[in-house]
């Protein structure tokens, strides 16, 4: 459904609101490199494939929530970049 090209996550095809992204993860012991921390977990995760690559955006048009699931906000068309809003997700210690 996406793939890091050119610098950007971008859609390899239609995604419709409320779509669901499947991505790779796995727990992650400590901070590091792709690491994902979500307010909502208990434990920060560290993401395996080209999601990770996900940029900013104050616009964004995916949501990626603590239980594992990533979902499209709203119509992103092949070849537009993916994005989120990290704020949503930041976690103040």
């Amino acid at each position: 459904m996406y793939q890091f090209i050119d610098g950007k996550l971008v859609a390899t095809q239609d995604i419709r609101p409320g779509d669901s992204v499947e991505f790779s993860f796995l727990p992650a012991a400590s901070n590091g490199p792709y690491v994902w921390f979500d307010k909502n977990l208990k434990n920060p995760i560290v993401l395996l494939d080209d999601l990770k690559h996900i940029l900013h955006s104050e616009k964004p048009n995916l949501s990626i929530y603590g239980d594992g699931k990533v979902v499209a906000d709203k119509d992103i068309k092949k070849g537009e970049e993916v994005t989120c809003d990290y704020g949503r997700y930041y976690q103040r210690n």
